[in-house]
């Protein structure tokens, strides 16, 4: 095997400059080239185009609402006690005193009362 050559060779045969070679035989010896622009290529290569940013459209908030699940016979103030129906003492008094139009006095007059906050209901 025959030994490496010495760095004073190899650095006269690559133009005086220490750490680079020769070229290959068939390609083409770029050391000498100026310095280029970051977005240029060196002769004999193309820049890759950089594509647009991407131009989002403005979009107004969305607001979404919670459902509300109404159970029916429930009290919408607590929303626990159920709602029963009451009729004050003086419909009672109607409906017996007056029988025939008196029911129809007594159920004008219902009132609709929670079982758990007694909240009433017209």
């Amino acid at each position: 095997m025959d030994a490496p050559p010495k760095y004073e060779e190899v650095s006269k045969s690559a133009g005086g400059m220490p750490g680079a070679s020769a070229p290959a035989m068939g390609q083409p010896d770029y050391r000498n080239y100026a310095t280029f622009p970051p977005n240029a290529a060196p002769p004999g290569y193309s820049a890759y185009p950089v594509p647009p940013a991407p131009i989002y459209a403005a979009t107004q908030p969305v607001v979404v609402q919670e459902a509300q699940i109404i159970v029916v016979g429930t009290c919408p103030v607590c929303r626990v006690g159920m709602i029963r129906d009451d009729y004050p003492l003086s419909a009672i008094c109607c409906a017996i005193i007056f029988f025939p139009l008196g029911i129809l006095c007594c159920l004008a007059m219902r009132q609709r009362r929670c079982v758990n906050c007694n909240a009433i209901f017209a």
